[in-house]
Protein backbone atom coordinates (compact mmCIF):
# COMPACT_ATOMS: atom_id res chain seq x y z
CA UNK A 1 0.00 0.00 0.00
CA UNK A 2 2.85 2.34 0.86
CA UNK A 3 4.43 1.73 -2.59
CA UNK A 4 1.14 2.54 -4.31
CA UNK A 5 0.85 5.79 -2.37
CA UNK A 6 4.43 6.81 -3.19
CA UNK A 7 3.92 5.90 -6.87
CA UNK A 8 0.66 7.86 -7.00
CA UNK A 9 2.31 10.91 -5.46
CA UNK A 10 5.19 10.70 -7.94
CA UNK A 11 2.75 10.63 -10.86
CA UNK A 12 0.72 13.50 -9.39
CA UNK A 13 3.75 15.76 -8.93
CA UNK A 14 5.13 14.80 -12.36
CA UNK A 15 1.86 15.91 -13.99
CA UNK A 16 1.99 19.21 -12.08
CA UNK A 17 5.61 19.74 -13.14
CA UNK A 18 4.79 19.01 -16.80
CA UNK A 19 1.91 21.47 -16.73
CA UNK A 20 4.17 24.26 -15.52
CA UNK A 21 7.30 23.84 -17.65
CA UNK A 22 6.45 26.39 -20.35
CA UNK A 23 9.03 29.16 -20.56
CA UNK A 24 8.75 32.51 -22.31
CA UNK A 25 12.04 33.56 -23.88
CA UNK A 26 12.19 36.76 -25.97
CA UNK A 27 8.41 36.66 -26.38
CA UNK A 28 8.36 33.04 -27.60
CA UNK A 29 6.78 30.13 -25.70
CA UNK A 30 8.95 27.04 -25.20
CA UNK A 31 8.33 23.65 -23.65
CA UNK A 32 11.24 21.26 -23.06
CA UNK A 33 13.46 23.50 -25.19
CA UNK A 34 11.14 23.35 -28.23
CA UNK A 35 8.77 25.99 -29.58
CA UNK A 36 5.40 25.24 -28.00
CA UNK A 37 2.13 24.63 -29.84
CA UNK A 38 -1.07 24.23 -27.84
CA UNK A 39 -3.21 26.01 -25.29
CA UNK A 40 -1.36 27.65 -22.40
CA UNK A 41 -3.31 28.45 -19.24
CA UNK A 42 -2.23 30.69 -16.40
CA UNK A 43 -3.83 30.71 -12.96
CA UNK A 44 -4.21 33.05 -10.00
CA UNK A 45 -2.39 31.90 -6.86
CA UNK A 46 -5.79 30.85 -5.52
CA UNK A 47 -6.30 28.46 -8.46
CA UNK A 48 -8.80 30.39 -10.60
CA UNK A 49 -8.11 30.69 -14.32
CA UNK A 50 -6.32 33.95 -15.16
CA UNK A 51 -5.76 33.51 -18.89
CA UNK A 52 -6.04 31.06 -21.74
CA UNK A 53 -3.75 31.56 -24.72
CA UNK A 54 -3.54 29.72 -28.03
CA UNK A 55 0.11 29.19 -29.01
CA UNK A 56 1.39 28.06 -32.44
CA UNK A 57 5.13 27.50 -33.02
CA UNK A 58 5.97 29.60 -29.95
CA UNK A 59 3.79 32.58 -30.88
CA UNK A 60 0.43 33.67 -29.53
CA UNK A 61 -1.86 32.94 -32.45
CA UNK A 62 -5.60 33.41 -32.34
CA UNK A 63 -7.35 34.50 -29.19
CA UNK A 64 -6.16 35.17 -25.68
CA UNK A 65 -8.83 35.29 -22.99
CA UNK A 66 -8.14 37.00 -19.66
CA UNK A 67 -10.43 36.55 -16.68
CA UNK A 68 -11.17 38.27 -13.39
CA UNK A 69 -10.65 36.13 -10.32
CA UNK A 70 -14.45 35.80 -10.17
CA UNK A 71 -14.32 33.90 -13.48
CA UNK A 72 -15.91 36.70 -15.53
CA UNK A 73 -14.17 37.64 -18.77
CA UNK A 74 -11.92 40.69 -18.48
CA UNK A 75 -10.29 40.89 -21.93
CA UNK A 76 -10.35 39.19 -25.29
CA UNK A 77 -7.29 39.74 -27.47
CA UNK A 78 -6.51 38.61 -30.99
CA UNK A 79 -3.11 37.77 -32.47
CA UNK A 80 -1.66 36.53 -35.72
CA UNK A 81 1.75 34.85 -35.41
CA UNK A 82 2.59 36.82 -32.26
CA UNK A 83 1.42 40.20 -33.56
CA UNK A 84 -1.66 42.09 -32.38
CA UNK A 85 -4.20 41.62 -35.13
CA UNK A 86 -7.96 41.96 -35.05
CA UNK A 87 -10.38 43.19 -32.41
CA UNK A 88 -9.52 43.48 -28.72
CA UNK A 89 -12.26 43.95 -26.11
CA UNK A 90 -12.29 44.73 -22.40
CA UNK A 91 -15.06 44.50 -19.79
CA UNK A 92 -15.30 45.70 -16.20
CA UNK A 93 -16.06 43.27 -13.37
CA UNK A 94 -19.79 43.92 -13.77
CA UNK A 95 -19.62 42.67 -17.37
CA UNK A 96 -20.01 46.08 -19.02
CA UNK A 97 -17.87 46.54 -22.13
CA UNK A 98 -15.45 49.42 -21.52
CA UNK A 99 -13.15 49.23 -24.55
CA UNK A 100 -12.96 47.92 -28.08
CA UNK A 101 -9.83 48.35 -30.17
CA UNK A 102 -8.58 47.13 -33.51
CA UNK A 103 -5.10 46.20 -34.67
CA UNK A 104 -3.54 45.15 -37.94
CA UNK A 105 -0.03 43.69 -38.05
CA UNK A 106 0.78 44.98 -34.52
CA UNK A 107 -0.37 48.55 -35.26
CA UNK A 108 -3.48 50.39 -34.10
CA UNK A 109 -5.76 50.29 -37.12
CA UNK A 110 -9.46 50.98 -37.43
CA UNK A 111 -12.08 52.06 -34.94
CA UNK A 112 -11.47 52.33 -31.19
CA UNK A 113 -14.23 52.95 -28.66
CA UNK A 114 -14.09 53.66 -24.93
CA UNK A 115 -17.10 53.44 -22.61
CA UNK A 116 -17.30 54.40 -18.95
CA UNK A 117 -18.15 51.86 -16.24
CA UNK A 118 -21.85 52.63 -16.72
CA UNK A 119 -21.67 51.71 -20.41
CA UNK A 120 -21.86 55.28 -21.74
CA UNK A 121 -19.76 55.83 -24.88
CA UNK A 122 -17.06 58.44 -24.11
CA UNK A 123 -14.63 58.26 -27.05
CA UNK A 124 -14.71 57.21 -30.69
CA UNK A 125 -11.26 57.17 -32.26
CA UNK A 126 -9.76 55.99 -35.51
CA UNK A 127 -6.29 54.85 -36.45
CA UNK A 128 -4.67 54.01 -39.75
CA UNK A 129 -1.41 52.06 -39.71
CA UNK A 130 -0.67 53.19 -36.15
CA UNK A 131 -1.42 56.88 -36.65
CA UNK A 132 -4.43 58.94 -35.59
CA UNK A 133 -6.90 59.21 -38.45
CA UNK A 134 -10.28 60.61 -39.40
CA UNK A 135 -12.54 62.39 -36.90
CA UNK A 136 -12.27 61.63 -33.20
CA UNK A 137 -15.41 62.25 -31.15
CA UNK A 138 -15.59 62.82 -27.39
CA UNK A 139 -18.81 62.44 -25.39
CA UNK A 140 -19.82 63.72 -21.96
CA UNK A 141 -21.01 61.59 -19.04
CA UNK A 142 -24.51 61.50 -20.56
CA UNK A 143 -23.30 60.25 -23.94
CA UNK A 144 -23.84 63.62 -25.64
CA UNK A 145 -21.17 64.68 -28.11
CA UNK A 146 -18.91 67.26 -26.47
CA UNK A 147 -16.15 67.75 -29.03
CA UNK A 148 -14.64 66.61 -32.32
CA UNK A 149 -11.12 66.64 -33.62
CA UNK A 150 -10.04 65.92 -37.20
CA UNK A 151 -6.79 64.08 -37.93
Amino acid sequence: MKKILVFSLLIFFSVIALAQDIEIINGKYYKAGMLYTGVHKEYYETGELLSKINIVNGDIDGQQEIFYQSGKKKELRSYDEGLKDGTWMKWNEDGTKVAEANYRIDLKHGEWKIWDDKGVLRYEMYYRKGKKDSTWIMYDENGVESSRKKY
